[in-house]
């Protein structure tokens, strides 16, 4: 399943430019978030159900699809997107492990949590809307919550 949804935001100062960096979304949390390139829409991308944010900078093809760009570096090229991680969710590190880079979360999470969670990194980070919200799999839902 994928969706791409396009949502208003509110429109908020921003620099161009690869910025990889934690968050913080309140209650002693802090989630990851990479944004880079410049442009409107801001173009989110949400992972499917236990990926972090690394897949959508990898490309593991064979021909005839070339090898680059991936799609986050792709889509950077011609407007502003941004990724994250959410908590519990795997990095594609030789051996994959699980995130570390946003704030564990104990339990199984609510869609709406997992909702919520999005919207305060957004607001926190001052990401600038409009968002167009690009969703694999699992992430699809999320958008679809979300908008």
């Amino acid at each position: 399943m994928a969706a791409v949804l396009l949502v208003a935001g509110t429109p908020a100062p921003s620099g161009g430019g690869d910025t990889g960096q934690r968050v913080d979304i309140g209650g002693g949390r802090s989630l990851y978030l990479h944004c880079s390139g410049s442009g409107s829409p801001t173009v989110v991308l949400l992972s499917g159900l236990h990926e972090a944010s690394d897949p959508w900078s990898l490309t593991d093809t064979a021909p005839p699809v070339p090898k680059a760009p991936a799609v986050f570096p792709g889509v950077a090229a011609f407007t502003r997107v941004c990724t994250y991680d959410r908590p519990g969710t795997i990095r594609y590190t030789q051996p994959p492990t699980l995130s570390t880079r946003s704030t564990p979360v104990r339990g199984t999470r609510a869609l709406p949590a997992m909702v919520q969670d999005l919207d305060r990194l957004l607001t926190a980070a001052r990401v600038p809307g409009p968002y167009l919200l690009v969703g694999h799999s699992f992430g699809g839902m999320l958008a679809l919550r979300y908008a």
